[in-house]
């Protein structure tokens, strides 16, 4: 059986805030203990319900009858990978369902809890460019075949998984990056280690990247921006 209550957290970063604590009482065992709901609110965005919202959704789960910490906790993906992380401390099938949809949550659940790939959460870590970058270097540890795709179509990535996984130049995003003016120079600056014609008509446009490809890559004078 889970009680839930709303309370105001008292200490650290999020005092102040509202939250939902439970505590499952399991039959014929000591009572069990509150634990906080700190990320039941948005981590991202930091926000966080109000004492009323917090009551609200106690009682709309109390009304649909769920008995569990467990049912509560896979109501949000979020809650399902750190009820997995912090309360299991291993993997837990039921909240897969749920994680392996979120390419956030499916990274973390495969890096923190399996240690290692999850191909059930890898179809939509594969579709973001971030994730699938991190997915890459972290878990894979090398190239990504099936990631590539969307990888080298964002600038930043694609930069990145460049230096980083393959440790070179990366023809396929090479359209990407150079029409971007930062990435242009940072490619030029940690792949290339060297001048990059083609990032060169992006780079020129700014003032700032333009002098730290001066200084930093041609290391001397570009009369082309002079």
């Amino acid at each position: 059986m889970t009680t839930m209550r709303a309370t105001q957290l008292q200490d650290g970063p999020n005092a102040g805030h509202w939250t939902i604590e439970f505590k499952q009482v399991l039959q014929k065992s000591e009572d069990g203990r509150w634990e906080h709901g700190e990320f039941w609110g948005s981590e991202d965005d930091k926000t966080y319900p109000s004492k009323e919202e917090c009551e609200a959704q106690i009682a709309q789960w109390e009304a649909d009858d769920y008995d569990g910490l467990e049912e509560i906790r896979i109501f949000n993906i979020e809650q399902a990978y750190f009820y997995a992380y912090n309360i299991i401390r291993g993997r837990w099938p039921e909240g897969e369902k749920a994680i392996k949809n979120d390419p956030k949550y499916a990274y973390y659940y495969a890096y923190d809890v399996i240690d290692g790939r999850w191909p059930e959460g890898e179809e939509a870590i594969k579709n973001d460019p971030g994730w699938a970058y991190y997915y890459a270097c972290n878990i894979i540890k090398g190239r990504w075949p099936e990631g590539e795709e969307v990888i080298k179509n964002d600038p930043e990535y694609a930069c990145c998984y460049a230096c980083d996984v393959i440790k070179g130049r990366w023809a396929e995003g090479e359209e990407a990056i150079k029409n971007d003016l930062r990435y242009a120079y940072y490619y030029a600056c940690d792949v290339i280690r060297g001048r990059w014609p083609e990032g060169e008509e992006a780079i020129k446009n700014d003032p700032e990247y333009a002098y730290r490809y001066a200084r930093n890559v041609i290391k001397g004078r570009w009369p082309r921006v002079q």
